[in-house]
């Protein structure tokens, strides 16, 4: 026997409020990728990591330039419980969280262009843009003397929140209020 699953639309506010989430994430996200090796991968600015962010395809290439992908897509999924009641936040397909941090317990503006991806490499110094505007203040990591800090041989970074209710489509449960300082880094070493 086969199953279906069949939606029903409950009320066109909430369709409203559904798409207006969906306009706002999406003016608002960046990619870059980590590819200092033989791996060559997508990561964004709302979790989203190992996705090409224009086809939608599989975004995690390895050997890098073979066209072969070993990860469609994937991305952090939290859960706790907040007084008795599950809260989640998940990356799955589309996310629940917008770029930014949370400001006095509200999410910031998600389409402020400073809260982009960052990216720099060994080769980085003044005059690159995302050398120059490494977010420091937003929990990029720093040298003892507040330059970036290279982990590795590159390194990204990006700020999101799970603070928008009409973002949590997954489960539908409550915002966690949870704040990720994402950074990834790789190593340029023979093999890798």
């Amino acid at each position: 026997m086969k199953n279906f699953i069949h939606y029903k639309l409950v009320s066109p506010a909430i369709f409203v409020l559904l798409l207006s989430a969906l306009a706002v994430n999406a003016q608002s996200i960046t990619n870059k990728k980590i590819d200092i090796n033989n791996i060559s991968m997508w990561v964004s600015n709302n979790g989203e990591t190992a996705r090409e962010p224009n086809t939608r395809a599989a975004g995690l290439e390895w050997p890098k330039g073979s066209g072969k992908t070993v990860v469609f897509a994937t991305g952090l999924w939290i859960g706790t419980n907040v007084s008795g009641s599950v809260r989640t936040s998940a990356v799955s397909y589309r996310s629940e969280f917008y770029p930014g941090p949370i400001i006095g317990g509200s999410p910031a503006d998600p389409n402020d262009p400073a809260y982009r991806i960052y990216k720099i490499d060994n080769s980085s110094g003044p005059g690159d843009p995302d050398y120059d505007n490494w977010p420091g203040t937003l929990g990029a990591p720093l040298n003892p003397d507040g330059t970036p800090r290279l982990l590795g041989d590159q390194t990204l970074f990006a700020v999101y929140n799970d603070a928008t209710p009409a973002s949590h489509i997954w489960f539908g449960s409550d915002p966690i209020g949870a704040e990720v300082q994402q950074t990834v880094y790789a190593y340029n070493e023979p093999g890798a």
